[in-house]
């Protein structure tokens, strides 16, 4: 790479390291896997009585999200799978703050079922994508490879949520929930025992500099065939 940085540079994309990308690309370093950060966003660890009943005085959902607000409190998911010898329960810290769980539930063999409940104040702020591959990689230690859950229809970050975390939908059921009849979309995932996501190297080479070979890629060493 060579020493001399313009400003459009450093603008663009910063620095990583002692290294500079050019302005031309858009690199995006993806850091989703237990391990491979040095800070981690989120942390998962058991679930305790105490997390339980601070889980229930957290707020309401938004108007948004009020069909959802029952599994949070009495006679809700926590109560459904607390006790159940095939279930585990994962609190979710965000800087020593719970601010989500996580349930994995056991199905059949090798298969259970994945649910996620979000304190009020945090949807939206992407944390989903920092969860899901933890709570995934929990249920491969625990042996399972095919995790399954439901999104309502009405729910479309959800949705895009799931299929951008690697979920394919697999069809509709209906589901009765608190007396109602509500529709959802059934998605699964398989993965490998113990598997792990790993660091992503993402690049859009607007000006066709590193493909092309004028700008070669040097860092890390056999990285381009790696490039997305």
């Amino acid at each position: 790479m060579p020493k001399k940085h313009t400003m459009e540079h450093v603008r663009s994309v910063g620095n990583y390291g002692d290294r500079f990308v050019p302005g031309s690309c858009l690199i995006l370093y993806c850091l989703i896997l237990q391990g491979l950060w040095r800070m981690p966003v989120v942390r998962l660890r058991d679930l305790t009585i105490e997390d339980v009943a601070e889980i229930g005085r957290w707020p309401p959902y938004p108007s948004e999200f009020v069909e959802l607000d029952y599994a949070l409190r009495q006679n809700g998911w926590l109560d459904d799978f607390g006790g159940r010898p095939d279930a585990w329960c994962f609190a979710v810290e965000n800087a020593g703050e719970l601010i989500a769980f996580t349930i994995v539930s056991g199905t059949g063999r090798a298969e259970a079922e994945f649910r996620l409940a979000l304190r009020g104040d945090r949807i939206g702020m992407g944390l989903g994508t920092e969860i899901i591959p933890l709570t995934l990689k929990k249920a491969s230690d625990l042996g399972f490879t095919r995790i399954h859950l439901l999104v309502r229809k009405n729910n479309p970050r959800a949705l895009r949520l799931y299929l951008r975390m690697g979920f394919a939908k697999r069809g509709e059921c209906y589901r009765n929930i608190n007396g109602r009849q509500v529709l959802f979309d059934r998605m699964d995932i398989i993965i490998q025992r113990g598997e792990a996501m790993k660091r992503a190297l993402l690049v859009i080479d607007v000006q066709n500099e590193y493909f092309s070979g004028k700008l070669p890629v040097s860092y890390p060493s056999g990285s381009l065939e790696n490039i997305l």
